[in-house]
């Protein structure tokens, strides 16, 4: 560093009592700068002028400096918000289709929220002669649903009557099919989750299996069916009770079955219980060990 520095002898008088002479060194006292010893007298000015110099040199140094970190942490920060933005969008993806999923389910329920039809007291008895006509009558209750009619035109069916018919009606979620048999034994009946049951052909027991198909496709019942360790099946129930994953197995078992020997038989090899709802994210299962191993 370049500064004016000029020798002057030992000062022994106050500064108010400086000769004239020591004014050609500075204009004023402020632009002067004295050693404790009186040796040395330098231009104040133009030190402060190069220490400035410095300092705005060290100052522009670390404004770049924080430029180029703030630069860099913009960069890190922008990546992030784009990570984040993608994993926000992937989860709003997600959560539409679950949506749309939930809302096909939904809409569909709604269609089965109400009774279909009701019959006349008085003619509950009546008989329905041609059961096969009723097909048509059905298929528009099941309007919006996948239904696959089955027949002995089909070479696993060849065995049956020209009057059995099979509607399959497929669940929309890949759950258990609800079948619908129309003729056999001249009656109809219904088959879901292991559990089934017979209509006559009358018009109190056909508008029942109405009912009955209504309550199935809205989940207000469950097909409860109970195996033994050795897949024997040892009961069933359609019921209105919502059983979930978290009741006790064995107040599910009592319910279903009421015969204490089935009981027994469960307790001794094992057994299982499948509770089936056509919306199938409802389904639950209980197991039991085998006490006699």
């Amino acid at each position: 560093m370049a500064v004016l520095v000029c020798i002057a002898s030992v000062w022994t008088t106050p500064l108010c009592g400086l000769s004239p002479s020591f004014g050609i060194l500075g204009s004023s006292l402020s632009s002067l700068y004295i050693t404790s010893t009186g040796g040395m007298l330098v231009d104040w000015s133009t030190l402060d002028c190069v220490m400035n110099k410095e300092k705005n040199m060290n100052t522009s140094d670390n404004e770049e400096k924080n430029r180029a970190d703030t630069s860099s942490e913009g960069e890190e920060l922008q990546q992030a918000d784009t990570l984040l933005d993608d994993i926000l969008a992937e989860i709003e993806k997600t959560d539409k289709e679950r949506e749309k999923e939930k809302a096909e389910l939904e809409s569909l329920g709604e269609k089965f929220d109400e009774p279909w039809t009701h019959y006349a007291e008085d003619d509950a008895n009546e008989p329905i002669d041609n059961l096969l006509a009723q097909i048509p009558d059905i298929l528009a209750h099941l309007e919006g649903m996948e239904v696959i009619e089955h027949t002995n035109a089909e070479e696993q069916f060849k065995d049956w009557e020209d009057y059995d018919h099979l509607l399959e009606v497929k669940n929309p979620d890949g759950g258990e099919s609800l079948e619908i048999d129309v003729g056999e034994d001249d009656r109809f009946s219904l088959f879901y989750g292991g559990w089934h049951a017979h209509f006559e052909a009358c018009k109190r027991d056909y508008f029942d299996m109405l009912e009955t198909i209504r309550k199935i496709l809205s989940s207000e019942v469950c097909a409860v069916r109970v195996s033994s360790g050795k897949s024997h099946w040892l009961g069933c129930d359609l019921t209105h009770r919502m059983y979930t994953s978290s009741d006790a197995p064995e107040i599910v078992l009592k319910r279903i079955l009421l015969c204490k020997e089935f009981e027994d038989e469960v307790h001794a090899t094992g057994g299982r219980i499948n509770v089936t709802y056509w919306d199938s994210r409802r389904n639950c299962s209980f197991v039991f060990e085998a006490r006699d191993k």
